[in-house]
């Protein structure tokens, strides 16, 4: 089925006997070859039946995507062919079989054709990437223009969800579109947009029937014959909706039309129809991006943003807590442009100064009371020169000397990079006792089975406030990503919880154990043991995951007692996106003390439905003028925000 890529280097193309040369151009059908009828050669299986044969077709070209010298890749598309489909009275009656198919013609073709014209095209059958293609450039090619300005044969609609799934050469997934291959089709809508992960990368975005894809576990208990059957059902919603073009890093960047910009945006959530062209089965670039089904539009998307930017919630209450993981924030040496690149060279002094900017826009916007941080650089000793300072002096910078006052536990934290942090606003809450941790076996590394923690330290602290004192206990548990190595229960079952459920599980409990010791002294600083806790951060852990679970059964593992503990947020509330899929890895979750004097719980939606074209990093060509110092995209997750009363 590959044969073609292994044609592509110059040494083997002799020894491939597969070289490409321009099609003949001509002005008739070749009249010493049969022609091929379109379905035929497409078949009514996933291969053609004519593999590698040498056919004739006659159709109209109902997408452009040729290649043009000069011109900016993706202008009206560039993928070195064009798709042609029989005209009407030429169709079968199998509706198994398709009656398109992409013709390749090369970056040099010698003739510039358009949709309607009528054509006869020569060429090998080919499979690419397990797409069926006729190869023109293939000795022997030839295309014929016989006609030009015909209509276009009428569009198939396409209804999702799918039929069915298959799985593709990659082991993921898909909705089984492959009767429509090639063919020029109307996708059945408004669709919802659900993916905007490689709107920049690749020009492309995703869009699922139904609402949004929402990740497994978020309102399922962990279940690998649910997870499997959530799977199958994504892939059947759901399809890529291209630009036309296999190159990457587009600039501009098309969707929405004419591109997108600071204000012209799009984000998950919103909703688009008017979704023509021609279907294809590729990648998004050669060798790259996902296998699967591709709307190549030749009309121009219509989008409706049904999901605009948000305001902070309103919790109201006297106090506010906030949670925000900040997407690996380091500041090399106090910001010293001496200090960096740093991170591997990953990060440059500028797109230090870039994510900065943003993220102090998002935490003076957000205005909350006490603020627990995670993916702050670990570097505690370097006092006022440590990322956290570094943060808090940019907020006192734009908000009044003082405002803010950041806790600093004296040390670094092993060896990970990354610690946890919290921020206060000194007018409204006063620290009360010692800021503790817990980063023990019995939390972070259960058994001591692997050779450092997997959960940050919890960092914790008692703060006094006008509605009263509670502890605030910060938390990134170990993520979802299978390395180190997991061990035992730590493997993947396939069940929606992905690897290290039983580390983070194990993790919960061990927050419960240690709060009941009192870690921060309440007894001798208030008088009597207070039992008002919040945790906040990043649990990596959707809220019908066991780590939520075991939170929510409270100290005696028992749910439906009196010593349960409250997730404070709604259930359809997320923080992030991963793999097209909205879900909360975020969290704030009360003992039943303190969710009683609860005043409200929000998400700020700032980053999780944002195409990451706009964020500060530097490390892919994003058009500069997408970028902008607003919260927008200022990191990966959203942030969440809690009032007490």
């Amino acid at each position: 089925m590959n044969a073609l890529r292994l044609c592509l280097p110059l040494v083997l193309l002799a020894l491939a006997g597969c070289a490409a040369h321009p099609p003949t151009v001509s002005d008739r059908c070749d009249a010493d070859r049969p022609i091929t009828p379109i379905h035929q050669v497409q078949g009514s299986g996933t291969v053609s039946p004519l593999l590698r044969a040498t056919v004739q077709v006659e159709g109209i070209v109902v997408g452009d995507f040729q290649h043009r010298s000069g011109e900016v890749a993706g202008a009206h598309g560039d993928l070195h062919g064009f798709a042609v489909q029989e005209q009407a009275n030429d169709t079968d009656a199998d509706p198994a079989t398709s009656e398109g198919i992409f013709v390749m013609d090369g970056t040099a073709s010698p003739i510039d054709l358009a949709p309607g014209d009528r054509v006869c095209v020569t060429g090998r059958v080919a499979e690419v990437d397990g797409e069926t293609r006729i190869d023109a450039t293939a000795n022997g090619g030839r295309i014929a223009v016989l006609e030009r300005g015909l209509p276009l044969p009428t569009a198939r609609t396409v209804a999702l969800p799918a039929s069915g799934v298959i799985v593709n050469e990659d082991g993921f997934p898909i909705g089984d579109l492959e009767r429509f291959e090639g063919e020029r089709v109307r996708i059945d809508g408004p669709l919802t947009v659900t993916d905007l992960f490689d709107l920049d990368r690749y020009g492309q975005f995703t869009v699922s029937s139904g609402g949004r894809l929402v990740s497994f576990t978020q309102t399922n208990a962990p279940d690998p014959a649910g997870f499997a059957a959530a799977r199958d059902s994504d892939a059947r919603r759901s399809l890529i909706v291209d630009d036309g073009s296999d190159g990457a890093w587009p600039d501009p960047v098309p969707y929405p039309p004419p591109r997108l910009a600071l204000d012209n945006l799009v984000r998950a959530g919103d909703t688009v129809d008017n979704l023509e062209g021609v279907l294809s089965y590729r990648r998004a670039e050669a060798g790259s991006g996902a296998l699967d089904y591709r709307l190549m539009p030749t009309a121009e998307p219509r989008f409706r943003a049904d999901n605009p930017r948000p305001v902070p919630p309103e919790v109201d209450g006297e106090v506010t807590v906030a949670a925000f993981n900040v997407e690996f924030f380091y500041n090399g040496d106090g910001g010293d442009p001496a200090s960096f690149p740093i991170r591997d060279g990953r990060v440059t002094h500028s797109e230090y100064l870039r994510q900065r900017a943003k993220l102090v826009t998002a935490l003076a916007e957000l205005d909350a009371d006490i603020v627990g941080l995670n993916e702050l650089e670990n570097d505690y000793p370097d006092g006022a020169r440590s990322a956290v300072a570094d943060l808090v002096d940019g907020l006192n910078d734009a908000l009044g000397e003082g405002t803010y006052a950041w806790l600093d536990p004296g040390i670094a934290f092993g060896t990970s990079p990354l610690v946890n942090g919290l921020i206060y606003k000194p007018a409204a809450v006063t620290p009360v006792g010692p800021l503790v941790w817990l980063q023990s076996d019995a939390f972070a590394n259960p058994g001591g089975a692997y050779p450092y923690p997997l959960h940050r330290a919890a960092l914790t602290q008692t703060f006094d406030t006008a509605a009263g004192a509670f502890t605030v206990s910060v938390n990134h548990l170990k993520s979802k990503g299978c390395r180190p190595d997991p061990i035992g229960l730590d493997n993947d079952p396939r069940d929606g919880a992905s690897c290290f459920n039983h580390a983070r599980t194990v993790g919960a409990l061990a927050l419960l154990e240690w709060f009941a010791t009192d870690p921060t002294d309440t007894a001798e600083h208030l008088g009597a043991f207070d039992p008002d806790f919040l945790i906040i951060g990043d649990l990596n852990a959707h809220p019908a995951e066991d780590p939520l679970a075991a939170l929510k059964a409270g100290p005696d593992a028992v749910p439906g007692n009196a010593d349960d503990w409250v997730d404070l947020l709604a259930p359809d509330d997320y923080s992030y996106v991963f793999r097209g899929r909205a879900g909360r890895l975020d969290h704030a979750v009360a003992s039943p003390t303190l969710a009683a004097q609860v005043s409200g719980a929000g998400v700020w939606h700032i980053n999780a439905d944002e195409s990451d074209a706009f964020e500060f990093t530097e490390d892919h060509p994003a058009p500069a003028a997408l970028y902008d110092v607003d919260p927008y995209r200022s990191s990966d997750h959203d942030a969440v925000v809690v009032g007490l009363e």
